[in-house]
Parts: structure tokens; C-alpha cells; sequence
């Protein structure tokens, strides 16, 4: 297989069903950790937030936001001047007088993302035929 240094891909989950994008999303994971720069562009911000650790928003051809998915998703100003949608769990911080929305989202999305790995761990050890621990 081939081993680029850079991938760049345009919408490279549309269309897909929560399998697929999830796998592919995973290859990418992987591809990343060896070393292979991946650049994402998308509309999908639930893919922002939880695969990447820095997203750049552009608005009429100039970047005006470089940073972390969940603190681009819940700064208010930025979302609406590059039209992008609030995440819901700033909508919930917001609901449960949360202090900080942006550390919110990313607990959130950090303890989703264990739960998913421990989830493919025994499904893997289910396929495998292994008792469970």
C-alpha cells in the first residue's frame, strides 16, 4: 500500500450508512497514527468533533477560526458569522448552567469515544470466541 505524507478529502462520509463511516473513519484514524497528515473537509460537525483535534472554519475565502472542533462548535459569534449549527451539547450546557460549554463537549466526546473503543473491544473478543474478562 501506498504511504503518503498527505490525504486531502472532500466529504469523505457522505452518503455513508454509521458502519462504513465509522470503519473509514477508523482507517483514517489509523493512516493519522502512522504518520499520514489527513485534512477533512466537511460539513458534518458531529465527524469534526469526534475524529479531529483542530478544525479550520473559513467564511468568503479566509480562514477565521483555527482550533479545537468543540471550541469552534460552541463560540456563538463564529458559528453564526460561518454559518455553521451550534452543537446540541453546547445547547445542553447552556440548559444545565454548565460554566464552560467547550469543556463540556470535549468530556463528552472523550468519554463517547471510550465507550466505542471498550463496545469494539468485546465484539472483537466476542468474535474471537474469547470468554469475557
Amino acid at each position: 500500500m501506498l504511504k503518503p505524507r498527505i490525504l486531502i478529502l472532500d466529504e469523505p462520509t457522505a452518503g455513508q450508512d454509521f458502519a462504513h463511516y465509522t470503519e473509514f473513519m477508523d482507517l483514517l484514524r489509523t493512516l493519522n497514527g502512522g504518520g499520514t497528515t489527513v485534512v477533512l473537509i466537511t460539513h458534518d460537525m458531529h465527524l469534526a468533533l469526534e475524529y479531529t483535534e483542530r478544525a479550520l472554519v473559513m467564511h468568503d475565502g479566509r480562514i477565521i477560526a483555527d482550533d479545537h472542533p468543540a471550541a469552534v462548535l460552541t463560540d456563538p459569534t463564529l458559528v453564526t458569522r460561518a454559518d455553521l449549527v451550534l452543537t446540541g451539547l453546547h445547547t445542553l450546557a447552556e440548559r444545565c448552567g454548565a460554566a464552560d460549554a467547550d469543556q463540556l463537549v470535549r468530556r463528552f466526546i472523550a468519554a463517547d469515544r471510550r465507550a466505542r473503543a471498550e463496545r469494539r473491544a468485546r465484539e472483537d473478543r466476542r468474535a474471537r470466541g474469547e470468554a469475557r474478562p
